[in-house]
């Protein structure tokens, strides 16, 4: 991913909120996490299409290529 530069999507936030700091202390940086929560966006087959409604909406707001670069986003439920 950062070879490519890519941002990850995840709802595992105690795993790479460290990774993500330790990123800042060393100063390599991170190209965006955007997490999501199956609390406040279901997750099943009726609403996978609403996740992918909602990352297509973020992804079209950020469209630069560094948009997410060094910075964490909440996928809104």
């Amino acid at each position: 991913m950062q070879d490519e530069h890519r941002a990850i999507v995840t709802e595992n936030v105690a795993d790479f909120v460290p990774l993500v700091h330790e990123t800042v202390v060393t100063r390599e940086g991170h190209w965006g996490v955007v997490f999501s929560s199956p609390r406040s966006l279901l997750r099943g087959t009726a609403t996978i299409g609403v996740f992918v409604e909602r990352l297509d909406e973020l992804i079209r707001k950020h469209a630069e290529e560094d948009a997410f670069r060094a910075r964490i986003h909440w996928l809104p439920p």
